[in-house]
């Protein structure tokens, strides 16, 4: 696979799971503030993985502009 390839399905594949994690911690946010409570394990879930898709969005726009220069 050539790496520009790579790229743009690892891309796809971290905008889904911002997709995702955002969807998460809004359904969390809507339990927590319905029933006052709400488990931990899943929003802790959803911030680590929206923190980990957003770096690597910055890890490949950085790739892109050194690609550039």
């Amino acid at each position: 696979m050539k790496r520009e390839t790579v790229w743009k399905v690892n891309m796809v594949l971290w905008s889904i799971t911002l997709v995702v994690s955002v969807v998460g911690i809004g359904l969390w946010v809507r339990e927590y503030l319905t029933m006052g409570e709400a488990d931990w394990a899943p929003i802790f879930f959803f911030l680590c993985s929206s923190f980990s898709a957003v770096v690597w969005m910055i890890v490949y726009r950085r790739e892109k502009r050194k690609e550039k220069q």
